[in-house]
């Protein structure tokens, strides 16, 4: 028996049907399809978590991890994907993964050069990596001073 709400899905354009094989060729067609939805869908997902982390700071590392992993999910799918370098990037500097986040934001600067907000956050990132990298570098004098 059809189902109803299938078919009402069909009618409007929102239903997606994708083929009962095994078929290599018709995976491939279908992640074609399926594959723009999905990286919208994750790079919604990191911007999400972006937000939960400033919220809910007893879960911040796992909000700010997994928008890290919803990013590379996006950029799994579409490189370059400048929204998804700029979230990633974004968490790695609150996760105080430096290196990451600034290659993350150079990458998202060179896809929208004209985002102020990519700029910022470059900025930020790299000017707490030489902080670190500093403090690393006072710290190792003293112990060897």
């Amino acid at each position: 028996m059809p189902d109803p709400e299938a078919a009402l899905l069909r009618e409007s354009g929102e239903y997606i049907e994708l083929p009962d094989t095994n078929d290599a060729e018709d995976f491939r067609a279908a992640r074609l399809v399926v594959g723009p939805m999905l990286a919208i869908l994750y790079n919604n997902l990191a911007a999400c978590h972006l937000k939960l982390a400033d919220s809910d700071h007893q879960r911040r590392r796992g909000h700010l991890s997994n928008a890290c992993t919803a990013s590379s999910e996006v950029l799994s799918l579409e490189a370059g994907n400048a929204k998804a370098l700029f979230r990633r990037g974004c968490a790695r500097r609150l996760l105080n993964s430096f290196p990451g986040a600034v290659d993350d934001l150079k990458a998202a600067a060179a896809a929208a050069p004209d985002d102020k907000a990519v700029a910022k956050e470059l900025a930020l990132a790299i000017r707490s990596h030489q902080q670190q990298t500093q403090a690393l570098a006072s710290r190792l004098g003293k112990m060897f001073s």
